[in-house]
């Protein structure tokens, strides 16, 4: 005789029954019950725990594909689509929680997986934070806005004085990613001279980027890549970006002290330039 379906039992032992029993009484019950719990875990995406209801619509929807009935096969849409609100809904909390690793790796997943939903560039922006935050906490106090300030923009003009290519990454009022590529005969600078020398050899062309920013409060994270500099850890800086002002940066690398620890590779962050029109006050 079969047995009594009940939503605890694993999907083996659900297949087997409704292969073995497919119109008993018990078989009709599986359907309904994977459904209500789909729909319990769905509706769970939005309390305190997303990140663990997104675990288990997975492998309810994951039963619910392997079992021979058509009609329960078809709950694995439900389940994907509880699942695609979950992903992003457990990130969100990962970076409330300042799980900033675990947000960005969440985060990054959801903008590959899901690239035609309308929350991949907030995803993005937020998984930028997140890696910004694990090196820099203040980066992680509030998540990016998730719509784009209207209002003046800033001009920040970033110079790459370093023989290796550097990724930048930024928050604030917004969020993004730009990538200088390595500087042609440029090399590390003592601790001393960095400073002073950096991103200043006339005659020389640094790569460059060009950021138009509203104003607020940024936080940076230099990250270097391979080749020359080699090794070089990355670097988190913070500023603010007043109206009226335009902003130059620039990245080096320095060379490694007697003790071989690696010494700050960069400038504080930013310097600001008065603009044509002169608003503001200096640094």
């Amino acid at each position: 005789m079969p047995r009594t379906a009940s939503p605890g039992c694993g999907g083996a032992e659900l297949g087997e029954l409704l292969r073995t029993f497919p119109d008993s009484g018990p078989a009709r019950q599986v359907g309904p019950a994977i459904g209500e719990q789909i729909k319990d875990r769905v509706a769970a995406v939005k309390g305190a725990d997303p990140c663990a209801a997104t675990a288990v619509l997975r492998r309810l929807g994951t039963t619910a594909s392997e079992l021979p009935d058509e009609s329960v096969k078809s709950l694995r849409a439900d389940a994907d689509k509880g699942v695609l609100d979950g992903v992003y809904a457990c990130g969100v909390d990962q970076f409330k929680d300042r799980k900033f690793g675990d947000a960005r790796r969440t985060l990054t997943d959801f903008a590959r997986t899901y690239k035609s939903d309308g929350r991949v560039r907030q995803a993005r922006n937020i998984a930028i934070a997140a890696e910004i935050a694990d090196d820099r906490p203040a980066a992680g106090k509030r998540l990016p806005a998730s719509k784009r300030p209207g209002g003046a923009r800033m001009e920040l003009v970033i110079s790459n004085d370093a023989p290796n290519a550097v990724e930048v990454l930024y928050t604030g009022p917004v969020a993004g990613t730009v990538t200088l590529k390595a500087c042609a005969g440029c090399g590390r600078y003592s601790a001393s001279a960095g400073a002073r020398q950096a991103c200043k050899a006339s005659g020389r062309s640094y790569p460059k980027a060009r950021l138009r920013l509203p104003a607020g409060e940024y936080h940076f994270l230099y990250k270097h890549g391979t080749g020359a500099a080699a090794g070089v850890d990355s670097y988190s800086s913070g500023s603010r970006v007043e109206p009226g002002y335009t902003y130059t940066s620039c990245t080096y690398v320095t060379e490694r002290n007697p003790l071989g620890l690696e010494l700050p590779q960069l400038p504080d962050l930013v310097e600001p330039v008065l603009s044509p029109w002169g608003a503001g006050a200096s640094r």
